[in-house]
């Protein structure tokens, strides 16, 4: 754990470059002659200073001269003296300039070129290695295609636009992701009052839909430039889609202040600014709390383990975006055994992996959560072998899926059926949960979220299961603006995958609201062997309740239940309001929902 007051000069030095301000720029391929002998401080008494193709850092010892010569096909670096430095073009014209002593310290800056208002800014960071080469990937650029503006105290003003990356739905993702930027304004107020809103698109456009559209949140006005409207609570975030365009979207993510900061021996606190921590280790404690204050961003990633009454919250972002993407990529927040969890009010960012991974948990909350993710894997919360879990108030985007229940299986008799002649287990999950003693999965409720799947489900119990009973599962009041996948073996906003020889039971889906997704499925139970250990299906479901499921629009494909066999079945389905563009879903064999021969009980109401 880093204590807090290993933070205190950076997060002035931080706040000091952020106000820094960028400089007009003639000629796009050099920074601009008036710029010359503009310094910004560095640590250890150092400075960066920027002049006309140059940047130099004063070491304590004596100026070194870096030259960069910025053509944007190319990037050159030299230094003077024994020391060495590259430069690297990043993908959103960034450069990325690192210089290091022959002593192994080291110093990175990123030079940001905004091509389009031909300015530079030597602003967005600087940070310390000790014995590393690494360049900075991305710090949170801002989004300039959008412009968020809010009506306080008789004037309107500007809310800082972040960008983030996702990812339209391809079948085959390791053939390349087709990639966009989306942007994301995060902002506090006492919403003591409707807050008005300006968005201003540097596209022009002809429509804007403002989603969820259950919250009937119309433009009071609308330019072919700009739109206006209120928000009247904090718990109603939104998306603003121009011209149908759901890849180049906006989201408006409110909160309310946080009037209850904590402090004390127990508590790790991040303040306003950018700190790249790493990864972030707990384990063996007793109620710590990682707090991440409004305007700062960590970056990094979380691991615990036997941490009871741990807190992770905040009004900041966690963002994984420096973490690796390639092989063997991990999760943004991994817990294991972590009893009475709470995370709450954060962005979570560009996770790797997995991001919200919690194994072997009972008594977990998980309260306005805001998430956005691109890559493969890059599940919103994946619960393995968790009991008593609430998850409310989330607004989630995510590649892959949204929330997932899983189990895996560490009894000593699965463990013994095994574990092969050289002593090694034919199933690798057993290592994810050997040090558990309990593995069953029950008592979840998961309510008020909003969820967007550009490719998988949204709410999905299963597939992997390992044998393990699921009971008690409860989904309701949640709303669904995408979903895309519709193959054979995953398809479903709402789906429950009977596989690896799993027991299911008593799942509910109650009051959701499913907009026009483009192409899936509402819901879907099926039997699969999909993730399954030694290719078993699951053996039965009973007490499904399908409960006021409204879905409005015309593109997504018939919902399915369906059974197995004689032996593997669903036994008790209530089907009490099904809705499609109003009218009713009456019976299993019509143009929206099919129920096949092998699921007995059938009760349409």
């Amino acid at each position: 754990m880093v204590p807090r007051l290993k933070y205190t000069s950076w997060i002035f030095f931080i706040q000091y470059l952020l106000l820094t301000s960028a400089l007009g720029c003639s000629n796009p391929e050099s920074f601009p002659e008036e710029d010359k002998n503009t310094t910004t401080p560095g640590i250890n008494n150092g400075n960066f200073v920027f002049s006309k193709n140059n940047l130099e850092y004063e070491w304590a010892g004596g100026m070194k001269n870096i030259s960069v010569t910025t053509s944007f096909s190319n990037w050159n670096c030299q230094t003077d003296g024994s020391d060495w430095c590259t430069a690297t073009k990043n993908s959103d014209k960034s450069l990325s300039v690192s210089v290091a002593k022959n002593t192994g310290e080291q110093r990175t800056s990123q030079v940001i070129l905004f091509n389009d208002k031909k300015t530079h800014s030597d602003t967005l960071f600087i940070t310390q290695f000790s014995n590393k080469t690494e360049v900075q990937k991305d710090i949170l650029s801002e989004n300039t295609n959008y412009t968020v503006e809010v009506f306080k105290n008789g004037e309107w003003v500007k809310k800082y636009v972040y960008s983030a990356l996702v990812s339209d739905y391809v079948g085959n993702p390791e053939a390349g992701y087709t990639q966009y930027t989306m942007g994301f304004s995060m902002f506090t107020d006492s919403f003591d009052e409707p807050l008005k809103i300006r968005v201003t698109n540097k596209k022009s456009f002809s429509k804007v839909e403002i989603r969820p559209l259950s919250y009937n949140i119309l433009p009071s006005s609308q330019t072919s430039n700009t739109v206006e409207f209120a928000l009247t609570e904090p718990g109603k975030k939104i998306s603003l889609e121009f011209d149908g365009n759901r890849m180049e979207n906006l989201f408006i993510l409110p909160d309310l202040p946080d009037n209850d900061i904590p402090s004390g021996s127990n508590v790790t606190y991040y303040g306003p600014g950018v700190h790249n921590v790493g990864l972030i280790s707990v384990k063996n404690t007793n109620g710590q709390i990682i707090y991440i204050d409004e305007g700062a961003v960590v970056l990094g990633r979380v691991k615990a383990e036997n941490a009871n009454n741990l807190t992770i919250r905040g009004r900041g972002i966690l963002c994984s975006s420096q973490e690796n993407h390639g092989t063997g990529r991990l999760p943004q927040l991994d817990f294991l055994n972590c009893h009475n969890l709470k995370i709450e009010g954060l962005m979570l960012r560009d996770s790797p992996n997995w991001t919200i991974k919690i194994v072997g948990s009972t008594g977990v909350h998980i309260n306005n959560i805001k998430e956005i993710g691109w890559i493969m894997n890059s599940d919103g919360m994946d619960f393995i072998c968790c009991r008593n879990v609430l998850v409310e108030n989330t607004f989630q985007r995510n590649y892959d899926d949204n929330i997932t229940i899983k189990a895996f299986n560490a009894k000593p008799e699965y463990i013994a059926s095994h574990t092969n002649t050289d002593g090694s287990y034919s199933d690798g999950s057993i290592w994810t949960v050997i040090a558990l003693q309990n593995f069953d999965v029950y008592d979840y409720e998961i309510r008020n979220c909003v969820f967007w799947a550009d490719k998988a489900h949204n709410m999905l119990v299963g597939p992997e299961s390992r044998g393990i009973s699921f009971k008690n599962i409860h989904f309701h009041n949640n709303i669904v603006l995408e979903n895309r996948q519709n193959d054979a073996t995953y398809p479903g906003c709402m789906a429950i995958m009977i596989a690896d020889n799993g027991t299911f039971e008593d799942i509910t889906f109650e009051d959701i609201i499913v907009e026009d997704i483009n192409g899936g499925k509402v819901f879907c139970t099926h039997f699969t062997n999909a993730w399954a250990q030694d290719n078993l299906y699951g053996q039965w479901a009973k007490n499904i309740t399908l409960n006021n499921i409204i879905y409005n629009g015309t593109r997504a494909t018939k919902s399915w239940i369906r059974g197995r066999s004689s032996t593997q079945f669903i036994d008790g389905v209530s089907v009490s309001g099904f809705y499609v563009n109003g009218s009713p879903v009456t019976n299993g064999s019509g143009p929206y929902l099919e129920i096949n021969a092998h699921v007995k009980n059938v009760i349409f109401k």
